[in-house]
Order: structure tokens, then sequence, then C-alpha cells
């Protein structure tokens, strides 16, 4: 359904994050963007997104890379390498954690 107002404000501060999947190796994958999590294989719902850059996303490679120089570079895609992407960053509740500890420090 479609996101509320403070729905839209939290996904805002989201993208305000570099890519949580980035923050233990300093690079940067690509713009930042809010990834649902999901329960069950069904999408908690806006308040439960991460920020992850378009590489750890959605496998979008940054101008000048192939998709295997990204993963050699960058780690594994959620989208392109799930189960790899979940033994080298965590699991959605290890991230949402993490983020969730960001956003109450503010």
């Amino acid at each position: 359904k479609p996101a509320t107002r403070r729905e839209k404000e939290h996904m805002a501060a989201i993208t305000q994050f570099r890519c949580v999947a980035c923050w233990t190796t300093g690079l940067c994958c690509g713009p930042t963007e809010c990834d649902h999590t999901l329960s069950g294989g069904i999408r908690r719902g806006h308040m439960f997104v991460l920020p992850l850059g378009s590489w750890h996303h959605r496998g979008i490679p940054l101008p000048g890379y192939t998709a295997n120089q990204m993963r050699l570079t960058f780690g594994p895609s959620r989208r392109l390498h799930g189960k790899a992407f979940k033994a080298t960053y965590g699991t959605d509740y290890e991230l949402m954690a993490k983020v969730n500890a960001l956003l109450d420090s503010k």
C-alpha cells in the first residue's frame, strides 16, 4: 500500500545514510536506495527498510564495472547473491538493528 507521510519521511531519512553493507568497508557501491525487508517472504512495510547502494540492493554495477568486478570489489549483491549477502553482512534483523541504532543516536 502507499506510504504514509511518516513512512515517506522515514524512508527519506534512510536514504541519507550510506549503504549499510558498505559501512564495514568504507566503500560506496552506488546511490543509496531503500530496500524493504521481508518476513516469511512478505514485505514488512515502509518502516522496515535498509539503506543499500544500487549494487547491494539491485545488483546494478557502477559505470565502468562488470558485475563480476563489482562482486570482487564490493561484495555480494542482495538481489543476485542472497545467501552470500546474508553470510557476509548479516540477516535482515541484524542489519535493521544497526540501522535503528544509528537512527536512535540522531
